[in-house]
């Protein structure tokens, strides 16, 4: 493509670009700028494409470089045309003013998105209702940005048999759950405090010991969690201990067939254990 070479004003533009070309930016150069004395006065401008960007630069009559400036290639001609003006407008007064200043501006830093991490963990808890013990387990998927103190917080979780007495047998319950929340951190270099708000869902399965026919049944529980732990930051692996409030809304109530006999299902549960969570990236 033809270079255009545009001596107007003080300063002259070429280059092979043509979004803007050097004439745009020339005419609205022009009322921006004195006339030159002659063509050895002038400032040379260059205008050239480098990737995503348009490049302004300048040098003085002799070709040494005075100037250089990187413009974003996203907005239009004229705009880019009238945004080069300007630039070029203000290098020649300042060149003008003070001599043989030789003025460089910095390259724009690349924009990188924040990058995220994944954390796998599982634990181990003792679970305890009123009048009844218990073990539990869970495996968790969390996603935070690094550096955050903000994660989203996947968790499944298997509470084991509880039981009850219903003379002359007994009534045992577990719980398989799966959460669905956020955890929010702090801490310093070597520890973090965090704690957890979660909605469950559970599948809650019921069965009967020591009767002449034992029998089961299932329901579908929603529920909260509330969870707090302590972590040790040890590289890619972190330790906690920690306990979580599970609270269960929905009432059940056990009852013996051809008994009076009830027993209430425990609405809270507290759970008390240890685990770790292992760094990986998505």
């Amino acid at each position: 493509m033809l270079a255009l070479a545009l001596l107007l004003a003080a300063v002259e533009v070429t280059g092979d670009v043509t979004c803007p070309s050097p004439a745009d930016v020339a005419a609205r150069l022009q009322p921006l700028v004195p006339s030159a004395g002659s063509a050895s006065d002038a400032y040379r401008v260059r205008l050239v494409r480098a990737g995503d960007a348009l490049v302004v630069e300048m040098s003085d009559g002799a070709g040494a470089k005075l100037a250089e400036r990187r413009l974003g290639t996203g907005a239009a001609c004229a705009d880019l045309a009238s945004a080069a003006a300007v630039v070029i407008a203000t290098w020649e007064v300042e060149l003008r003013g003070q001599g043989t200043l030789s003025l460089y501006l910095p390259e724009p830093r690349p924009v990188t998105a924040p990058s995220s991490r994944l954390w796998i963990g599982a634990g181990g808890y003792g679970a305890g209702v009123p009048q009844s013990t218990s073990f539990a387990a869970d495996v968790e998927l969390a996603l935070a940005r690094d550096g955050g103190a903000v994660a989203g917080l996947l968790d499944l979780m298997f509470i084991g048999d509880h039981r009850a007495t219903l003379a002359p047998g007994a009534a045992r319950w577990r719980r398989f759950a799966l959460g669905l929340g956020g955890r929010v951190g702090t801490g310093g270099r070597a520890w973090e405090v965090a704690a957890s708000a979660a909605a469950l869902v559970s599948l809650l399965a019921i069965h009967g010991q020591g009767f002449d026919a034992d029998r089961g049944d299932t329901a579908l529980d929603p529920g909260g969690d509330l969870g707090v732990r302590v972590a040790w930051k040890a590289g890619r692996v972190r330790p906690w201990v920690g306990a979580h409030l599970l609270a269960w809304p929905v009432s059940r109530t056990l009852r013996l067939e051809g008994a009076t006999s009830t027993y209430d299902v425990p609405r809270w549960e507290a759970l008390v254990g240890a685990g770790a969570v292992f760094s990986v990236r998505p």
